[in-house]
């Protein structure tokens, strides 16, 4: 007779298999552009949460000293490679004198969509801009980069000119911007058809070299409010009502779109990049995280600040979705990166990302 012991275990083998069936279907998302399967990209989406039940496998049957252990430790140690996308485990070097601090921001509009109230706004403007000088960046990659229609949004330009940030190139429908130190050349505009976000990029002069950079924002997911509601508690009670189930189709169409322009965007620049003569540096807000495709194009033939010198979990978002890093700074296999640092306090929806960089020696 088969024990309910017996039963109990088979069933959440099962389980078990189950969640390591999902991580493994995960790891191919970069390879399957999401014009042919959203569906595997919004699995993706779930990786951390997959890696930890996997992980949470690996200790429940390693203390049953059961071989079943062998299931999701295959699964995971098969994608250890994605493991440090998600998790730095990377040391600060020294930086040398003539390193580049490099910053990336998206301001969301300097919180322009919070506040009704021009002083509130004003407020917020001084606070990020402050920060902005605290980091003193060599160059800065803003995203969102303008008050959004209010009298005193290019007041910004102005403050940070102040602050050694004297050559500037803006554009782009997102309000996209570059600061430097450097003296700006072949500046451009990338336009996304049918799209509100875009790229703008730029020849920097730096002394005895130049380098194209790059300030990037992919595809908005606009989720609106429906992403806050659904991750409400009470809406596990209402799984079965209409308006419940609508907001949940809302948000799949909306990230299947998101996805499938990411992809066709990030091909285009993708191909911009790769045509420059010069080294490269791009930086911005993707939307998309490491295990995505559109992140496997922009990152083709470039280092991650965070994957080489990032600590602890890389979140960049400090909206409502957790454990998502969809800002980046990318730099080209000529340039060395000393630091990554993320930003301890979020005062935009977004923190911002710092990295000390040098030319390697030829």
């Amino acid at each position: 007779m088969i024990s309910l012991r017996s039963i109990s275990f088979n069933l959440l083998w099962y389980v078990n298999l189950l969640s390591a069936f999902l991580l493994m279907l995960s790891y191919s998302a970069p390879f399957v552009s999401p014009m042919q399967n959203s569906w595997l990209a919004m699995l993706a989406l779930g990786y951390p949460f997959l890696l930890l039940i996997n992980l949470f496998w690996i200790g429940f049957w390693f203390y049953k000293k059961s071989r079943a252990v062998y299931g999701s430790l295959l699964t995971v140690v098969m994608g250890c490679g994605y493991i440090s996308t998600l998790f730095g485990f990377g040391g600060e070097g020294d930086v040398p004198r003539d390193a580049l601090r490099l910053m990336t921001y998206n301001v969301r509009y300097f919180n322009s969509p919070l506040s009704s109230k021009e002083d509130k706004w004003m407020e917020s403007q001084i606070e990020i801009l402050e920060y902005i000088k605290f980091q003193s960046p060599d160059l800065l990659f803003g995203q969102e980069f303008s008050g959004k229609g209010r009298a005193s949004s290019n007041r910004a330009d102005e403050i940070l000119k102040s602050f050694g940030l004297s050559h500037q190139h803006r554009g782009g429908k997102s309000s996209l911007a570059i600061y430097s130190k450097f003296p700006l050349e072949k500046t451009g505009v990338i336009y996304f058809e049918g799209s509100a976000n875009g790229a703008i990029h730029a020849d920097v002069q730096l002394p005895g070299r130049k380098v194209r950079v790059y300030s990037v924002h992919l595809q908005s997911t606009r989720l609106g409010n429906d992403a806050n509601e659904v991750l409400k508690k009470d809406n596990l009670k209402t799984l079965n009502k209409k308006e419940t189930q609508e907001k949940y189709y809302r948000i799949e169409e909306k990230l299947s779109n998101a996805f499938q322009m990411r992809a066709a965007q990030a091909a285009i620049l993708s191909e911009h990049i790769a045509a420059s003569p010069y080294p490269v540096i791009v930086c911005g807000d993707f939307n998309d995280t490491p295990l995505s495709f559109s992140y496997r194009l922009m990152s083709k033939g470039l280092k991650d600040s965070f994957t080489e010198k990032g600590w602890g979990l890389g979140t960049t978002y400090a909206g409502a979705l957790p454990a998502l890093r969809i800002d980046y700074i990318l730099v080209d296999k000529k340039i060395k990166i000393h630091t990554h640092k993320r930003q301890s306090t979020a005062i935009s929806d977004h923190y911002a990302l710092t990295s000390d960089v040098s030319f390697k020696n030829p």
